[in-house]
């Protein structure tokens, strides 16, 4: 029971179509007739977890690859932070057919960023001649369920994104820009922060104005995406060693040959 924290023991879970219709300690007697019952003694029956930074739409092949090691381990949606709106349909397409199984993808498609970005495969660059309103419904009508904002947007881009949602019931959701405080991105609705990219400078600088900046994120309902696991690998990525082979065939080709030249490097 994920409200209370607690465990349940010994439960009956009634599963009517997509909906859980009944738990309890006995089977009422009208679910007992015509239904298939899966014995679950000695295990364990939790709600799908969500992993809620993914990147997984930027490859054609990342379905096949990744969703059976997703769903081994309990994830049944990704939040899916930057990719190709167009990677990202034929997955959502293909889910939906039941083509493949695999976890529900709620998806930004390409990053919104500054003039140029930091990332040029799957981002779109915004400046002050840039239809803001257009590109946003051109994304929308591509299967976009939030907008993606990234490190170099600005200021003025980043309002019309925020009057733009406000307009049509959408969200924005990333990084904390470089040009823009923490403060004006909560205040205009971001929904959440991705990395601790800033904050720990902020930390280092002023501990008082990071629980100012929890205090504002709390009241807009925004929250924090930490993303631990990055920092790890980074602070690993030039040993080898973290690459057994039981990991390296969840990585992409594209992936792995990128690390294997930090690696190189690292000897040369």
């Amino acid at each position: 029971d994920v409200l209370k924290g607690k465990i349940a023991r010994s439960q009956t879970v009634v599963i009517e179509g997509p909906v859980i219709s009944f738990i309890g300690s006995s089977t009422p007697r009208e679910y007992l007739e015509n239904s298939k019952t899966i014995d679950g003694s000695g295990k364990y029956l939790a709600p799908g977890l969500w992993d809620m930074h993914f990147h997984l739409c930027w490859a054609g092949d990342n379905d096949r690859l990744l969703y059976p090691i997703l769903l081994r381990n309990g994830i049944t949606g990704v939040r899916d932070m930057g990719g190709d709106a167009g990677v990202m349909r034929r997955f959502k397409a293909a889910l939906a057919s039941g083509e493949i199984e695999g976890p529900e993808i709620f998806g930004a498609g390409p990053m919104l960023d500054g003039a140029p970005p930091v990332y040029r495969d799957f981002s779109l660059a915004l400046n002050s001649d840039t239809n803001v309103p257009t590109l946003l419904s051109g994304l929308r009508s591509n299967g976009a369920d939030f907008f993606k904002t990234y490190s170099l947007i600005r200021e003025q881009q980043l309002r019309e994104i925020a009057e733009y949602c406000v307009k049509h019931d959408m969200t924005f959701a990333g990084h904390l820009s470089e040009y823009i405080e923490p403060e004006t991105s909560i205040s205009l609705g971001q929904r959440s922060v991705e990395h601790l990219n800033r904050l720990e400078e902020i930390w280092a600088a002023d501990k008082s104005r990071i629980d100012r900046i929890g205090n504002a994120m709390a009241s807009k309902g925004a929250f924090l995406c930490p993303t631990l696991i990055t920092y790890k690998l980074k602070a690993s990525v030039r040993d080898p060693s973290i690459v057994n082979d039981e990991y390296a065939k969840y990585l992409p080709q594209s992936l792995m040959k990128e690390w294997k030249a930090v690696w190189a490097a690292k000897h040369a």
